[in-house]
């Protein structure tokens, strides 16, 4: 899932009853890989720019498309400063169904975004400096995910997911480095009044390295939230 909240300054303009398009600059989030102990840095100087186009229909439906330049900077050892370019798009959505039942989606794709995703944010999949090359190469990456909600009754309802997430890896990568992944979940919810909802809920997480060496892993938990 691509979730990433960074402060921004943004423009949204309305171009039709239901259609609007926003602009905005973002504080530069980018996270790469360079040699250890060489002098080289991880600059966030030039900010991220987004667009999107968003459209609403009937009640509840919309459909957003988005894409993003996402800038890359780094300073050598020699103090020279130098950007790599990331871009990606993501396609985002609601179907709202009969008996409040709804389903959403997303889906991305860019290189050098793989920090907006929230499985693999922070771990320097971004772009990772190759030395023979003397150049820092983007990872492409491509994160798919839908979720849909089925109400059995006033007081009862289900919500069932699943995403997928891969990286196209790089020749030099460490073996050990992230490959792809999927995750899945769902839950059974009551609200016995509206102060209060009580569930129980399954998730399945599956990783898979570059080398093949991969695990999974199982979790069931309760919750309840009161509202007061």
């Amino acid at each position: 899932m691509i979730f990433s909240r960074q402060v921004q300054v943004r423009y949204t303009q309305p171009v039709g009853e239901k259609t609007n398009i926003a602009v905005s600059l973002e504080k530069p989030s980018g996270n790469i890989t360079l040699p250890t102990d060489s002098g080289y840095a991880s600059l966030q100087q030039l900010p991220d720019a987004v667009v999107s186009v968003r459209h609403d229909w009937g009640t509840g439906n919309h459909i957003r498309l988005a894409g993003a330049f996402h800038p890359l900077t780094y300073e050598t050892p020699g103090l020279d400063r130098k950007s790599t370019p990331g871009w990606g798009v993501n396609l985002t959505g609601t179907f709202q169904l009969p008996n409040k039942d709804n389903f959403v989606y997303q889906a991305a794709y860019g290189e050098g975004i793989a920090n907006y995703f929230d499985d693999i944010g922070g771990n320097g999949y971004d772009a990772i400096y190759h030395s023979p090359e003397k150049k820092l190469n983007t990872v492409p990456a491509f994160g798919v995910m839908g979720f849909y909600d089925h109400w059995w009754s006033d007081k009862w309802s289900t919500t069932v997911g699943w995403g997928y997430l891969t990286l196209k890896p790089k020749a030099y990568q460490p073996s050990s480095d992230f490959n792809f992944s999927q995750y899945g979940v769902g839950n059974l919810l009551w609200y016995p009044n509206q102060f209060m909802k009580v569930g129980i809920e399954y998730l399945y997480g599956y990783r898979n390295n570059i080398d093949g060496m991969n695990a999974d892993n199982h979790r069931l938990q309760l919750s309840a939230m009161f509202k007061f």
